[in-house]
């Protein structure tokens, strides 16, 4: 995993020629098909948030909106279907990131974050770690 996270930084701090940029381009889309076969297709947002200690450190494809911008590389978004859209934080790459943007996210469900509430109950906020990241249209 480290490896891939190293080829993606690489990638992303290289000025590429036209050429370099198209043998990036399919180099990109073979590390997303390599990462999509580690994704538990199976697991929805809402799954995941139900228990998120047991599900850290897996791989998830989710489509999320910006709801709020925390600070620079923390969002939240509302990721999942339409229907049943959940509140996830979201670790993303430097870049102009805006409320109501729609994203396509493929990462790695990081430590959650936890707060205890009035009653002492602890509740874990789920954050995705972005390795992959496109912004949708």
């Amino acid at each position: 995993m480290i490896g891939v996270l190293a080829i993606v930084l690489a990638l992303a701090s290289a000025s590429p020629t036209p050429d370099v940029a198209t043998h990036m381009t399919s180099q990109r889309r073979a590390q997303e098909a390599v990462f999509m076969r580690s994704v538990n297709r199976h697991l929805s947002a809402e799954d995941m948030t139900a228990n998120v200690l047991a599900h850290t450190g897996e791989h998830v494809a989710y489509t999320c909106e910006i709801e709020e911008i925390e600070r620079p590389g923390i969002a939240v978004g509302q990721c999942g279907p339409v229907a049943e859209p959940v509140d996830l934080y979201l670790k993303l790459p430097p870049g102009p990131w805006r409320v109501h943007q729609k994203l396509r996210v493929l990462g790695i469900l990081d430590a959650p974050a936890s707060w205890s509430d009035v009653s002492g109950h602890t509740i874990y906020y789920p954050f995705v770690k972005a390795v992959f990241v496109d912004r949708i249209r």
